[in-house]
């Protein structure tokens, strides 16, 4: 080999630098090889899970909020306490509305359960229907003394007594609320008792529940009259008893039954149905049966 070409490999030697060595980035230097195994295995699950199309909930961040100021906290408890209170009172003033009504029903139900029978002074024998009453041994009836002999109304089943006013204007709603707080109204027009034609008696079954004593829920029970079942009159000292025939429920301004001719002596009994409301009336048919 010449001279000259053992020269240039020389210099090319030497102007060859060496190549430095790659270096490894410093997040790989300092990488966890199990960190980078549990990285590993999510991504697999996420990409399991999505190929099967469900996507994973992402992690929610916490809110860090402030805490309420204690002027915020003391306006809400006395507003829950306020509350509270309300509650109560709207309770108890339900309860004081519907106490009358549910004393009138519990003690009549109690009554009929025991067997209680009421009866009008010196009535007469009638037969009885046997109760679960009757096995325990029938109590003694209870006397009802008539609140008017001179027009007044006992109807025994219910237990209902109270005067009547005589010739009430049906057709005047103020007059008849104003007698109605006395009594049962007899309307003016119709037959008086024991005279042959239609007597017509109509009564709140009472307006609110609140009026039930206002009114003494004279005809609260009315809808427990069944056929057979008897209603005396008294007027001028004289004692009607009309037995009850029939019970029918008609719309407020059916009135047909006012204008047919009746050639015996027929007792009407009406009031509301519900009770309470004005949807309805319910009628109580009866024939007079017996005068004295």
């Amino acid at each position: 080999m010449s001279e000259q070409v053992i020269w240039e490999n020389k210099n090319k030697k030497l102007t060859e630098k060496p190549r430095p060595q790659a270096s490894l980035p410093m997040a790989e230097e300092t990488r966890n090889p199990v960190s980078d195994q549990v990285e590993g295995e999510d991504k697999l699950q996420e990409q399991t899970l999505a190929s099967l199309g469900i996507i994973p909930p992402k992690p929610v961040k916490k809110i860090h909020t402030k805490s309420e100021p204690k002027n915020t906290r003391e306006k809400g408890r006395i507003l829950r306490i306020a509350g509270s209170f309300l509650i109560i009172i709207s309770l108890l003033g339900l309860a004081y509305t519907l106490y009358p009504i549910a004393k009138v029903e519990v003690s009549y139900r109690v009554s009929k359960l025991f067997g209680q029978r009421f009866q009008v002074e010196n009535n007469q024998a009638q037969p009885e229907r046997t109760t679960f009453g009757d096995l325990l041994g029938k109590p003694t009836p209870t006397v009802l003394v008539p609140k008017s002999t001179d027009f007044g109304i006992v109807v025994e089943k219910i237990g209902a007594n109270a005067p009547v006013i005589a010739n009430v204007n049906a057709a005047n709603q103020r007059e008849y609320n104003r007698q109605l707080q006395k009594g049962v109204a007899h309307a003016a027009t119709t037959a008086l008792p024991g005279q042959n034609g239609l007597s017509f008696l109509f009564a709140h079954s009472v307006l609110n529940p609140w009026d039930v004593p206002r009114y003494n829920a004279v005809f609260y029970l009315l809808r427990e009259l069944e056929a057979g079942d008897r209603i005396v009159i008294f007027w001028q000292g004289r004692r009607y008893d009309y037995i009850t025939y029939d019970k029918k429920i008609v719309g407020p301004t059916d009135v047909g039954f006012l204008y047919q001719n009746y050639t015996e002596p027929i007792l009407v009994l009406q009031t509301c149905d519900p009770p309470g409301t004005t949807w309805r009336r319910l009628l109580i048919f009866a024939r007079l049966a017996s005068a004295s």
